[in-house]
C-alpha cells in the first residue's frame, strides 16, 4: 500500500464519519482510536502524540514513535513505565 493509498483510507473513514453528515455530532479530533479501528490500526500508527491516564490523571504525553504498546501497558495500569521504546534505544545506540 502507498502512501496516497493511506492517504484515500484516511479519507473514506473521514468522509463516512457521522460528523461529516451532521455537525451536531462532532467528536473530539484529538480523538484517533475510532479513526485507527476503522483503519485496522493501532492509535499509535496513525496519531503523533499519545496521553495515557491513571486512575483519571494524566500521567504521561509523548510522541507516539517513543511509547509501544508494552509501555502505554505500564503508564495505565501503575502509573509509571522505566522501559524505553524500541525506537528511543536504537537513537541513543548512535
Amino acid at each position: 500500500m502507498t502512501k496516497y493509498d493511506d492517504l484515500v483510507a484516511v479519507l473514506r473513514v473521514v468522509g463516512d464519519h457521522e460528523a461529516a453528515k451532521d455537525p451536531a455530532k462532532g467528536c473530539n479530533p484529538c480523538n484517533v482510536n475510532g479513526l485507527a479501528e476503522a483503519m485496522d490500526l493501532e492509535p499509535q500508527e496513525v496519531a503523533d502524540r499519545l496521553a495515557v491516564l491513571y486512575l483519571g490523571k494524566m500521567v504521561a504525553v509523548r510522541p507516539a514513535s517513543e511509547m509501544d504498546r508494552q509501555i502505554a501497558v505500564d503508564l495505565m495500569t501503575t502509573g509509571a513505565s522505566s522501559r524505553q521504546s524500541a525506537a528511543a534505544q536504537d537513537g541513543e545506540g548512535g
